[in-house]
């Protein structure tokens, strides 16, 4: 797509189709990592999901890799609360105080219904809080949801 500027040039410009999606899921559980791919891949296929199964990987590989990561595109968080080790509240606070990371959405997905859950990822910089469907359709909806909302209605900060 052409766009023309106040000056009069004319520069390409992406629609929100066009452009790279990304989604960096951190869980544990090999099972939420393959129903999340799996709804995904129905509701909108350009999204590219990139598993980590602890909050640790997440964090070192945001902290490693911030310079090779393509800087146009859009990435949102996915994170759940419980994983052993470096559980989503502390990963959620690693990440909301990292310069290459803390404007990137984070979406808090998880099994918890805490309402001291909900207070502190809230707290913390969470960008919401999604209880995890048991439903395989629902999931497919939530999905379709997070990718409309995060993907092509609000700009998204790039890494």
């Amino acid at each position: 797509m052409k766009t023309i500027t106040d000056s009069g040039t004319t520069v390409d410009s992406k629609t929100p189709r066009d452009i790279k999606k990304t989604v960096f899921l951190a869980e544990d559980d090999p099972d939420d990592h393959y129903l999340i791919k799996a709804a995904f891949e129905v509701v909108d296929p350009s999204v590219e999901i990139v598993s980590f199964y602890s909050g640790d990987a997440l964090v070192e590989h945001l902290k490693e890799k911030r310079t090779k990561l393509d800087l146009a595109s859009p990435c949102i968080i996915l994170l759940d609360l419980n994983m052993p080790n470096c559980d989503g509240f502390e990963t959620l606070s690693m990440i909301k105080t990292m310069p290459e990371s803390c404007a990137l959405p984070v979406i808090i997905y998880t099994t918890s219904r805490s309402d001291f859950d909900f207070q502190q990822a809230y707290q913390l910089g969470a960008s919401s809080y999604i209880v995890k469907p048991s439903q395989y359709s629902v999931i497919e909806r939530v999905m379709r949801a997070i990718s409309v909302y995060w993907f092509d209605t609000v700009l998204v900060n790039s890494l």
